[in-house]
Formats: C-alpha cells, sequence, structure tokens
C-alpha cells in the first residue's frame, strides 16, 4: 500500500488559531505530556482517517519531542482508536519536507504548507486543511490518490477514484476496480457508523434482508462502509414497471427488519431509506437501496410512514404496502404510537434535509431543490393509513 501522513497538531486535533496563540511560549505550550492529553478532537478528522486508511498506510508527524509520544499514542486510542497502532514521528517543521520525502510518502495533510527543501525543488505532495469542511478535503485527497497507478482498496488495485454526486449527508466516492466498481460511503460519528454496519451485516446472514442491502466489503476501517456499485436508475427516475411489486418486497423486507432487530423497549433499527431518491431498480426488476446511513433505532412505524409519504405517491399502492407489512408481522400500533411516528417522520425528515443543505452548500442548484423539498414538506403530517391497523 502507499503510504500518507496527518500532522497530529492541527489536523487530528482542533487548531489554535493565531490569536489564541499570540503572545505565549509554543514549544513549551506542546512540551508536556499533559498538553497532549488536553487536546481536542478536530471534526472530520475521523471521516479523514477513516478514508485514508481504506487506501493507504497512514503515519502521523509531530512537532512534539520523542518523550511525548507515549501520551500522543494513549490519545489516539481514546480519540481516534484507527490510528492507535500507526507509526508516531517526532518531526519538527524545519524536517518535515524532508521527513516526507525520505519516507516515501506520497501523500502529506497538514494545516499549513509545506515549504520546499530547496528554491528549485517542487513542493513536497501536501493537502493543507485550513477552515473548509472535511468533504471539500476528502475530494482533495481523492484527487490526489487518484494519480497513483498503485493506489488499493483494501487488497484490490484501483483504476479510477472520484466523489460520487449525491444528495447524501455524508461523502460518498465511486471506486473502479478489477473486481468491478464499489462505493465508499465515510461517514464521521462513531455510533452512526456502528449502526450502518450492523444494518449491513444483518443483510449478509438474512437472506430477507440481502434482497435489498448487499453485504459490506470486510477488513476496512470502521467509519468506511464499501459496497458493490449498483449501476441502476433511481425511483424518481423512472416508472417502476410493477410499482405494486416493489412496495411488496419493501414491506416484506421492512418487517424482517424490525422484527428481527426489536429490542425489549420495543424500538427495531428502522432504514428511514425506502424512498424514491433512495431505491434504484435495475430492468430486470432487482432493486437496491442506496444509502442507508440514516438508519436508527425508533419505533418500528417511523418507518411504515416513511415509506407512506416518500415511496407510495411515486409506485402506487399505498394499501397493497400496509397489507403485506402487517401479514408479514402480529405487530400492531397504538393511536399514540401513530401520533408519535407521524411527528418522528417530520424531524427525521427536515434533519436529514437540513445536514445534505450544509453539505452542499455551495451548490446553489441543490440546496434551491433541497429547500423546495423542505417547504413542500413544511407541515406535519396528521392521516396516514396506518390508522386502519390502530388497536
Amino acid at each position: 500500500m502507499i503510504r500518507v501522513s496527518l500532522a497530529f497538531e492541527g489536523v487530528l486535533t482542533e487548531p489554535w488559531t493565531a490569536q489564541e496563540l499570540a503572545g505565549l511560549d509554543q514549544p513549551t505550550l506542546q512540551a508536556s505530556s499533559f498538553s497532549v492529553l488536553g487536546e481536542r478532537t478536530r471534526f472530520g478528522a475521523r471521516s479523514l482517517v477513516s478514508f485514508l486508511g481504506a487506501f493507504a498506510e497512514v503515519e502521523i508527524l509531530t512537532v512534539r519531542s520523542a518523550p511525548t509520544v507515549s501520551a500522543i499514542r494513549q490519545w489516539l486510542g481514546t480519540h481516534l482508536p484507527e490510528l492507535k497502532n500507526a507509526p508516531v514521528h517526532p518531526t519538527p517543521p524545519a524536517e518535515r519536507t524532508r521527513f516526507v520525502a525520505e519516507r516515501g510518502i506520497v501523500l502529506h495533510i497538514e494545516h499549513g504548507a509545506l515549504s520546499p527543501v530547496s528554491p528549485s525543488e517542487k513542493p513536497p505532495p501536501c493537502v493543507c486543511w485550513r477552515d473548509e469542511p472535511v468533504e471539500h478535503l476528502l475530494n482533495a485527497i481523492a484527487g490526489k490518490l487518484d494519480q497513483h497507478a498503485d493506489l488499493t482498496l483494501g487488497t484490490r488495485p484501483v483504476h479510477s477514484l472520484r466523489e460520487l454526486y449525491s444528495f447524501s449527508s455524508t461523502p460518498v466516492y465511486l471506486v473502479e476496480t478489477a473486481d468491478g466498481p464499489f462505493k465508499v460511503r465515510v461517514i464521521e460519528h462513531a455510533d452512526q457508523s456502528a449502526l450502518l454496519a450492523t444494518l449491513h451485516r444483518l443483510a449478509s446472514e438474512h437472506p430477507a434482508l440481502a434482497e435489498l442491502l448487499p453485504e459490506e466489503l470486510p477488513g476496512l476501517p470502521a467509519g468506511v462502509h464499501v459496497t458493490p456499485f449498483f449501476p441502476a436508475p433511481k425511483v424518481e427516475e423512472q416508472n417502476p414497471r410493477d410499482g405494486l411489486d416493489l412496495v411488496t418486497r419493501v414491506a416484506r423486507w421492512q418487517a424482517a427488519l424490525h422484527d428481527l432487530t426489536r429490542r425489549n423497549d420495543s424500538t427495531s433499527l428502522v432504514s428511514c431509506a425506502c424512498d424514491p431518491f433512495n431505491l434504484c431498480v435495475a430492468d430486470d426488476g432487482t432493486a437496491r437501496i442506496i444509502d442507508a446511513a440514516d438508519c436508527c433505532f425508533a419505533p418500528r412505524w417511523l418507518d411504515l410512514v416513511w415509506t407512506e409519504r416518500l415511496l407510495c405517491p411515486w409506485t402506487g399502492g399505498t394499501a397493497r404496502y400496509f397489507e403485506t407489512y402487517f401479514q408479514s408481522t402480529p405487530e400492531r400500533p397504538s393511536s399514540a404510537e401513530i401520533n408519535e411516528a407521524l411527528t418522528s417522520y417530520y424531524f427525521r425528515h427536515q434533519t436529514i434535509i437540513r445536514d445534505s443543505l450544509r453539505r452542499r452548500s455551495a451548490d446553489e442548484a441543490v440546496c434551491a431543490m433541497l429547500g423546495q423539498v423542505k417547504s413542500w414538506r413544511a407541515a406535519i403530517p396528521t392521516e396516514t393509513l396506518l390508522q386502519n391497523y390502530a388497536v
């Protein structure tokens, strides 16, 4: 694998501003082990570490001295366990450029720019992470990594790596390999990543769930979710030849998921994924969920309202959807649970739109479209066929 490096100060940790450092003795400030343990993780660092770890061996450069390395390892084990075994190299700024070159590092991520060893030499391979969102940083890194002929995804040689344009609230990349195309999704929050990993694991263990959700590639860093790319149009881009068949399969899939993951508090793992923007259907009728990263534990009725409000208007068959679901499970909602599901749907949907707007803030066309969707669904829904099944 190729080798990349990250600056500990300012990349993995929250950078100090010039105003905060004004008048302070920075070397002394960073000299003690306690100064390491008091550092805060920079938001986005986990996405960065996970993404790089899928393609490269990651090493860490620190401006601190050798006696603080053990404290840095302790900090990594607590805050970024994906790097707990990564090499840590004390490297003063004046020596960093030469170290990167001699170490054979193909890319270094720094909070500021590195200088060339001499005026006649080119600057070392470096991407600066200043104030931009981590998604912008990952896109820049993907462009740099794509230039390396020996790039691999795990053990698979990579032919190309590029951002996969989507409205998702998480960064997504398309990786072309000799084994076919794969989709790489990066999730910052460890708890959300763990839920998605659980959902894909369940799909690999239970045929009833594998129908709509593929198995993830094993052996990759936590926070990175790699699945085979399914090149088919979304439901919103087509009129499925048999919309009733699609909603029937979705209902059975959801009932299986909810029953399989039901907890003592009556919550289940719900996908919040079965909608026309997140389901794709091939010419042969094969269907796949594009993005299940918004899954969560909640009362199962949230998933039903989600599908009723978003998918069924495109496919038809709302009554068939509910009939199939309740033929597949003995569970029934109360009136109070139905009202809670309507409110939860409203909150969950608007929250996902908000997160997508934040991620795509620089894309005026996408923001306009998402803003329109937000306005269309500005009111809490009050009616649902779920009420016909209340007990």
